[in-house]
């Protein structure tokens, strides 16, 4: 009889207790799955250049001060054949959108159930994306939002600015405007789409 060869996944997330729930969430999986877990992206991707049969990776976002979504490019150019798959409790368009922009194979809510996670670790082993209506539907809501109620010509010159990554004093003086009217301008683009700070608006319309 023919053993079935098991599924190798990589679990990346710093809190224990999150891998050991995943770990019993993929209990009795068929076919079997061969968990390997790291604390911080940096050990998994030591990992990955390690063991080149990884088949999935699963990448937290959240390590303290380390974004997770900035080791992404990191993981896909050591073994661009192992999908990126990043699991979140984010509900902020601009990061996700960030992240489905980076090309990564799904994204998988910490709100999901031990079967929904199983099921979206199936669909993307199928060859797959796995975006669930609620991540999509954020991001929509908030390009929606913005196509209802266009920038004004100023914001549109303060939101190129911005991207260049000039102050809001830099802004302010380039224009020939306060940087208290800059920061107005700015706070009233953030309630549009969504977002809390500049380096989120200029990631959700980059």
């Amino acid at each position: 009889m023919q053993t079935q060869q098991s599924v190798k996944v990589l679990i990346v997330d710093d809190h224990p207790m999150v891998r050991g729930a995943l770990s019993q969430a993929f209990a009795g999986f068929n076919p079997p799955i061969e968990l390997l877990e790291a604390a911080t992206p940096e050990k998994g991707l030591n990992i990955v250049v390690s063991r080149p049969d990884i088949d999935v990776v699963l990448l937290d976002l959240g390590y303290g001060d380390i974004n997770g979504s900035e080791w992404i490019p990191r993981f896909m150019a050591t073994n661009p054949t192992i999908p990126v798959v990043i699991f979140t409790g984010s509900t902020e368009a601009a990061e996700l959108k960030r992240v489905i922009d980076m090309g990564v194979a799904g994204v998988i809510p910490k709100t999901h159930t031990p079967q929904e996670f199983v099921r979206a670790i199936e669909w993307v082993m199928g060859g797959r994306s796995y975006f669930p209506f609620e991540v999509t539907a954020l991001v929509r809501e908030a390009e929606q939002r913005l196509l209802e109620t266009p920038l004004s010509p100023r914001q549109e010159v303060i939101l190129g600015l911005l991207k260049k990554g000039l102050s809001n004093k830099e802004i302010g003086r380039e224009l020939g405007i306060s940087e208290l009217t800059v920061k107005k301008h700015l706070v009233d683009l953030y309630g549009r789409i969504g977002v809390k700070n500049r380096t989120q608006a200029a990631q959700f319309l980059r």
